[in-house]
């Protein structure tokens, strides 16, 4: 397993900390509460399908064996290196207690607006919440211009932080889509970004893409 499929396997188990292997290069991954969808293309290929119930403990277990090499067999991960003489079996979960998400993947039935967000101005709009204790992240248009900013619908503030992300195409109409600060889980990233106004986003990078659900409270005029 390559650093990178690592990351993003860690990225997900912030998501979900149980997940089901596929044949193939592709993992993905939803949250209980079905308001996060994740899926990634990876370098490694994945021979059988397996589920891993607890992917922190996994982790744990793979510092364990230095540059290790992992086999596949119907119950379990071998987990070896070619230095040490040590190794861990670690063994597989039943894919039925875990939740899974749609088989084939979630798409985008219709795009109201679309930008680039960069990993610097969401990076910095994250911040600001914490800072300012916002429990929200809002993209937001004027007709003219797109914003992301810090927001708290259920104890509206003059405390505000505001960012003009840039270019954009669509919808030219007052919006507000809000988003919990918790449900932004993505791997720092600039994104392509497209927002339904029936309450869903996409967010893609190079190699990542996250289905995030929009707020009921939010808004278009």
């Amino acid at each position: 397993m390559n650093d990178r499929t690592l990351n993003i396997l860690k990225n997900f188990s912030s998501i979900n900390q149980s997940i089901v292997f596929r044949p193939g290069k592709t993992i993905a991954t939803i949250s209980p509460g079905k308001k996060i969808y994740a899926k990634a293309n990876i370098e490694d290929e994945i021979s059988d399908e397996f589920a891993i119930y607890e992917l922190p403990r996994l982790f744990g277990v793979l510092a364990l064996i230095p540059e290790y090499k992992i086999e596949i067999d119907d119950q379990k991960l071998c987990i070896s290196s070619d230095k040490e003489s040590r190794s861990i079996n670690y063994g597989f979960a039943d894919p039925e207690h875990i939740m899974q998400p749609p088989v084939n993947g979630i798409s985008m039935t219709k795009t109201d607006v679309s930008f680039v967000l960069t990993n610097k101005a969401l990076s910095a709009a994250m911040k600001a919440a914490s800072v300012l204790g916002m429990p929200e992240i809002a993209i937001t248009g004027d007709g003219e211009n797109i914003f992301i900013e810090t927001s708290n619908s259920a104890k509206p503030s003059n405390d505000i932080y505001r960012d003009n992300i840039g270019e954009f195409e669509g919808s030219k109409k007052r919006f507000k889509m809000i988003f919990k600060v918790e449900n932004l889980k993505m791997l720092p990233d600039d994104y392509k970004v497209k927002i339904s106004f029936k309450k869903l986003a996409q967010f893609v990078s190079k190699d990542v893409e996250y289905f995030i659900v929009v707020e009921k409270n939010s808004t278009v005029d």
